[in-house]
């Protein structure tokens, strides 16, 4: 197909909206707090029409997946969603609130879905590489803003944004009182636990991979992984830790069923990255170390009083929470969109309970959306992330918890 083809223009044009999404959920969270906070509801949606762009140019020039039985159920899904939320408008009343949450709900859901397909079907390997490489560049400068995050006082407008009104600032969460989570570009530190994660995957392909094929220079991947691990470091995140660790094992997963020169390396070189991070992070960093030790301990405290398992209890409570709200929403769930964030900060109401307060996690959340019958189903199928002020405090009675963020 040659380069000046309709559809090989309208692929490479579907390729570059699909960058500047990613870029947007990278700069997004910049743009919220340091450049326009009293726009901050308004920008949190700032990349649903690039993505809607995305899709008609994708509809336009054919470039959909075909015979992709995954991606025919995940659009299927989408207007099971549709559905739902009239359903429950016709049995739970209609009003603007539940019309917008449930339009903010079935965004959270369905409207990115396809677009994992698209990547899939359309980024070439040229494409994956340009992808690779932004991702690792970002990683350096990412990690002098976490460091310059843990090192400023908690209100700082490094930490807190350029608003003056407080209910316009972004209050993170602490380490230990006096030192911030760093949130990188992002507004919460769930954001950069998700870039670090996607990051740190990219470089140990790229170590892994044959020098003529490999993602990126080996430079450019060398130093990422040194802002990587400086990250981590400086999250004060026990998620981004056990993340970073998961990736370190799956890597080393593959040279136990590789081969050749690929096994090697896979066997070698992670646990040499890790080791030397074990071994000089409290040496360069001994601060953020030291506070990341003071969190570990205090939250193990918390959580060993509190919850069953302890630290491990509260790792796998995400996968089983849901069932205590079995039996207890209703059929066809409280409403789309009444278990996230904008459901709490509008205080949505529903027989005087405020439905966002009943579910934290993301499968119980589910439930609360979606009802038992589809909700019980979502949760052992995917979830959603939900981060950013004012996130709930969870209160489940079954678990014994009570926790404020």
């Amino acid at each position: 197909m040659g380069l000046s083809s309709p559809r090989e223009r309208g692929r490479r044009q579907v390729v570059a909206l699909i960058m500047v999404v990613y870029l947007l959920a990278i700069f997004e969270g910049a743009l919220r707090k340091y450049v326009a906070p009293q726009f901050s509801q308004y920008i949190y949606f700032i990349r649903d029409p690039v993505v809607v762009c995305a899709y008609l140019l994708a509809t336009r020039h054919g470039l959909w997946p075909r015979g992709e039985r995954l991606f025919t159920i995940g659009v299927a899904m989408g207007v099971v969603g549709a559905l739902l939320v009239m359903v429950q408008m016709a049995t739970g009343g209609t009003s603007d609130l539940r019309l917008l949450l449930g339009a903010y709900g079935w965004r959270s859901y369905f409207l990115y879905v396809p677009l994992a397909f698209l990547v899939a079907e359309q980024f070439t390997h040229d494409d994956l590489r340009r992808f690779a490489r932004l991702t690792l560049i970002l990683a350096i400068p990412m990690a002098v803003l976490a460091v310059a995050q843990f090192m400023s006082p908690l209100n700082a407008p490094i930490n807190v944004g350029t608003a003056e009104e407080k209910e316009l600032q972004f209050q993170g969460m602490n380490i230990n009182g006096t030192r911030v989570r760093a949130t990188g570009t992002f507004s919460s530190n769930a954001g950069l636990q998700q870039f670090i994660g996607t990051a740190l995957a990219i470089a140990i392909a790229a170590l892994l991979q044959p020098a003529r094929r490999r993602l990126a220079p080996l430079p450019v991947v060398l130093l990422a992984i040194a802002a990587l691990l400086t990250s981590v470091a400086f999250s004060g995140s026990r998620g981004t830790v056990m993340l970073s660790g998961l990736l370190a094992l799956v890597a080393v997963s593959i040279g136990v069923i590789g081969h050749g020169s690929m096994r090697a390396k896979a066997l070698t070189l992670p646990l040499c990255v890790a080791g030397g991070a074990v071994l000089l992070a409290p040496m360069l960093f001994p601060e953020a170390i030291q506070a990341f030790i003071d969190r570990w301990q205090h939250a193990s405290e918390f959580e060993g009083a509190r919850i069953e398992g302890g630290v491990w209890g509260r790792a796998l409570m995400p996968l089983f929470d849901f069932i205590r709200l079995v039996g207890e929403v209703p059929f066809f769930g409280y409403g789309l969109g009444y278990g996230g964030n904008a459901s709490i900060l509008m205080r949505a109401t529903i027989d005087g309970v405020v439905v966002g307060i009943l579910a934290e996690v993301d499968f119980s959340r589910h439930m609360v959306d979606l009802g038992p019958l589809v909700g019980g189903r979502t949760s052992f199928s995917g979830s959603r992330s939900r981060s950013g002020p004012g996130a709930a405090c969870w209160r489940p009675p079954a678990m014994r918890v009570i926790r404020c963020r």
